[in-house]
């Protein structure tokens, strides 16, 4: 029986080393497996520009057939090396065959072993931009000090411009200066009259007819105990100018109904401090409206003026203002282009909130939070080009609404870190950016300070027109 025993124990021994031998076998059959599977460190960026370096750091297993793709293009490896003597690093130029866009998928095989690792957004080149050239600034003329500029957009890189003496002036894209408008002598349908402060101006698309808002004197009775509130048109080819509307505001204690009606007939509405004036070519007239009448308005061809969007939101006010209230503050920056009636607003916090209002809608059709960048403080180089959700905006721009749904953007220089001046895109139906020159602008001698230069115009070659150096001189973009 005891021999039996022994044979049964020893049996039972064998067949248990030989199941921990096999489990061994199969443990290090899988640990090879797991060890030749290629691993990378989750450590590179998600956005690459056309020309820049990837660098890959982990267990690549270099020496068993290594293939990296990128957007199903297999990529060429433009270097390998070792780093702390056993992480893979391996280099991959980005090259326009792998796709420009977001969500270009990376694959990584090794030993007939197969991983995807997180996809990246390729964008152009620093060296890609709408235009086929890189630009410069280059002078046009020089502006006298006091010379405020009115509205025109139209695409042929005119400008127009509102003198001390109420004059209107306009400069050909050549620097050519002509005076459409002789305003030494104002009268209208109430007699004479003088400008005592000039609030805004526009010129229609097809350079017929300027407008605009000035506080003035004349010498009717009621000019003694209110301030007189005048939006005026001039046609520039016969020199005529009529007078819109008069609107009269006590000078001390006004009440709602001293500033009402907002709406009706262009003669019979009470109109005060306007801001903007932005003609179209249709003859309608957007016109921006602040302090407490804080809103966009259209004077349409017909003659009638309504509120479209009232951005009144300070919780202080009781103003009752027509329009549709929107979600904006009571302060954002703008820009505007008539002939397609779209507003584009811009609101800065944390990000850059830029919203896109269809005016004769009155709505807001579309919304994006891009991350801001600033010239002064912030350490990387802007995104520029890509998809609305990697764009980077400057916290301070000259902007220019363009046809098309286009945007266009001003990023000033920040030379300490090799970032030139650039000028960027914003698609916004096809909700991408891109650069509008390759590279950087040449500055030269000239400069956009944020708040007082403006973008002003364009002309037929794309080329961008505006004031530089504190509005003392307009300058146009032109090729290097």
């Amino acid at each position: 029986m005891k021999k039996y025993m022994n044979q049964f124990t020893c049996a039972i021994i064998a067949i248990l080393l030989a199941l921990s031998f096999s489990a061994c076998k199969k443990a290090e059959q899988y640990y090879k497996k797991l060890d030749a599977q290629p691993e990378v460190r989750n450590e590179y960026q998600t956005v690459y520009g056309v020309g820049d370096t990837l660098i890959l750091d982990g267990r690549l297993n270099a020496e068993n057939q290594l293939e990296i793709k990128i957007g199903g293009v297999k990529a060429e490896i433009a270097s390998l090396t070792k780093i702390q003597k056993v992480i893979d690093r391996a280099k991959i130029i980005i090259t326009p065959e792998m796709g420009i866009g977001p969500d270009r998928p990376i694959t990584i095989s090794s030993g007939g072993n197969v991983i995807q690792i997180r996809s990246i957004e390729i964008i152009e080149s620093s060296a890609m931009g709408q235009l086929p050239g890189p630009v410069k600034w280059q002078r046009v003329t020089s502006l006298s000090r006091g010379t405020m500029p009115l509205f025109c957009l139209n695409g042929k890189g005119t400008v127009f411009f509102w003198t001390v003496a109420n004059s209107i002036i306009r400069i050909a894209k050549d620097g050519t200066s002509t005076q459409m408008f002789d305003g030494n002598t104002l009268t209208d349908n109430f007699g004479s009259f003088t400008i005592n402060a000039f609030n805004a101006g526009g010129v229609d698309p097809l350079e017929q007819y300027a407008y605009f808002s000035a506080i003035t004197t004349d010498s009717n009775a009621d000019n003694v105990t209110n301030d007189i509130y005048r939006l005026c048109r001039i046609d520039l080819r016969k020199g005529q100018l009529t007078t819109l509307n008069r609107s009269v505001l006590p000078k001390t204690n006004p009440t709602h109904a001293s500033m009402q009606p907002y709406e009706g007939l262009i003669g019979n509405v009470k109109i005060f401090q306007v801001t903007g004036i932005y003609p179209d070519r249709k003859g309608n007239v957007y016109v921006q409206l602040s302090q407490e009448q804080n809103a966009m308005a259209k004077l349409a061809a017909d003659g009638r003026f309504k509120y479209l969007l009232n951005y009144n939101n300070n919780s202080q006010s009781n103003n009752p203002l027509p329009g549709v209230k929107t979600r904006q503050a009571l302060e954002f920056s703008y820009a505007i282009y008539p002939d397609e009636g779209l507003l584009y607003a811009r609101l800065q916090g944390g990000t850059v909130s830029v919203s896109l209002f269809d005016l004769n809608a009155q709505a807001e059709i579309y919304t994006n939070n891009f991350t801001y960048w600033n010239p002064v403080s912030s350490i990387y180089q802007p995104y520029i080009s890509g998809t609305f959700a990697v764009l980077t905006l400057p916290s301070q721009s000259a902007n220019l609404a363009l046809p098309g749904k286009r945007l266009l953007n001003f990023y000033n220089e920040r030379a300490d870190r090799g970032v030139p001046a650039t000028m960027g895109l914003l698609n916004f139906n096809l909700k991408r950016g891109e650069r509008y020159a390759p590279g950087g602008v040449a500055a030269g001698i000239y400069t956009l300070s944020p708040g007082a230069d403006q973008w002003l115009n364009y002309d037929e070659e794309g080329m961008i027109y505006g004031t530089a150096n504190s509005k003392s001189v307009i300058v146009k973009t032109t090729y290097q």
